[in-house]
């Protein structure tokens, strides 16, 4: 099993770990407990889409960088040629 594997199910673990919590403490506390639920699905959904727009911004940049790198490159050989 690869490292990338065991820190994969440690994190999976975790937030198992974290969700049977939630339900746990949502039947055992009632109403405060539904809105802590409530409360950590909105948060996880709002960092979740904020996360994924950084990722994806960093694609872009980074598929930019590169289109510039390789016109640089290309500009360079034929220079040279």
């Amino acid at each position: 099993m690869s490292l990338g594997n065991k820190v994969g199910r440690a994190l999976g673990t975790g937030a198992a770990l974290v969700v049977e919590g939630s339900i746990r403490g949502a039947q055992s506390l009632g109403s405060f407990g539904a809105d802590v639920v409530t409360g950590a699905e909105q948060g996880y959904l709002l960092k979740s889409v904020e996360l994924k727009a950084h990722r994806e911004a960093a694609i872009i940049a980074r598929d930019k960088a590169r289109a510039k790198l390789v016109k640089e490159t290309t500009v360079a050989i034929a220079t040279v040629a």
